[in-house]
């Protein structure tokens, strides 16, 4: 394996690892790169932690689509304290609609919310082509390769 961090790399916590024992919901987690900056931002998504909840459960008009608990940064506790304007990432694996995509590694995209959407009520696309992860987890420069 490369020990090298960079977009598209997957992450898979350790049991024992000391992120894990401050935030519980890195135990066990497969995380996703999907921004790595060499200034010094790592963003990702983690990929297992499925909601028991749709995109219509928290008022979000339009077909439901399944949930993801992405990570702690612009989620769910931001939005229940008030702040209007979460992260959403429509991710998906369906290379047709890659040139209105953001790519993230090959074969794996993610879109605007509204985009999927708009897909799936014009019959382009289902509603379980895409995951709507909720919330990214962020580090500083350098704390990943710390972790």
């Amino acid at each position: 394996s490369d020990p090298a961090i960079r977009q598209g790399s997957v992450l898979l916590s350790r049991p024992g690892m000391k992120f894990s024992e401050r935030q519980v919901y890195f135990h066990k987690s497969v995380i996703l790169i999907i921004k790595h900056r060499f200034d010094g931002f790592d963003q990702g998504l983690i990929l297992n932690r499925p909601m028991d909840a749709t995109s219509t459960d928290l008022g979000i008009s339009g077909p439901p689509l399944q949930l993801i608990f992405g990570g702690d940064v612009e989620g769910l506790s931001d939005l229940a304290s008030g702040f209007r304007d979460p992260a959403y990432f429509c991710v998906h694996l369906l290379e047709k609609f890659a040139s209105v995509s953001n790519k993230i590694t090959q074969g794996v995209y993610w879109m605007e919310l509204k985009d999927a959407q708009k897909l799936v009520s014009q019959g382009r696309a289902r509603a379980v082509d895409f995951f709507l992860v909720f919330g990214y987890c962020g580090w500083g420069r350098g704390q990943l390769q710390n972790e």
